[in-house]
């Protein structure tokens, strides 16, 4: 009686037969090579993400989800900032026009007495913070930092408050009484 070993030998010796399992070997060599491609890409991975094995790959996903989230709150707020930023800009530019429409001597005497009047603040509120360490050399480069980022030019500027000093001076004694005048 013939065994299944004996049909199997017999019915793989024909022509046929021999091709289709060389094709078969040749198709097994080829998804072990594969296979082993497939292992060493896991593991260069696996180090990258500084796993030892699976079980790692679940903190790394839990990173992920972190980083994704943030990534998501990061771009509200820039969409939130940038919202902000356009309106500023918006304000600034209708700001500027509204500025256009002064008288250039008018606007900076203005500019100028109310700049005076937060330096001064400024300075008080500095020394009273600071006491004996307020530096006045600090203040000044403090003052010129400020016109630097107005664009104003310092020695323009300083001059200015010369004169404007020396306008307040002149203003100030045409309004003190003369005391013998008084008298009288």
């Amino acid at each position: 009686m013939p065994t299944c070993f004996t049909r199997w030998r017999a019915s793989a010796t024909t022509p046929t037969s021999l091709l289709k399992l060389r094709d078969l070997a040749r198709r097994i060599a080829e998804l072990t090579e594969e296979l082993e491609e497939l292992k060493t890409e896991k593991e260069l991975r696996l180090r990258s993400l500084d796993c030892a094995d699976d079980t790692g790959i679940s903190s790394v996903k839990k990173d992920i989800a972190a980083m994704e989230s943030a990534l998501k709150k990061l771009e509200a707020q820039e969409a939130k900032y940038s919202a902000e930023l356009d309106a500023a800009l918006k304000e600034y530019g209708e700001l500027k026009e509204q500025a256009s429409e002064f008288d250039a001597g008018e606007l900076m005497e203005a500019r100028l007495a109310i700049r005076e009047e937060k330096e001064r603040s400024a300075v008080t509120r500095v020394q009273d913070a600071y006491g004996e360490r307020y530096d006045s050399l600090m203040m000044f480069d403090s003052k010129r930092d400020v016109a630097n980022l107005l664009h104003e030019e310092a020695e323009a500027r300083s001059v200015r408050e010369r004169l404007r000093q020396k306008q307040q001076a002149q203003t100030q004694r045409q309004r003190k009484p003369k005391h013998y005048e008084q008298e009288r």
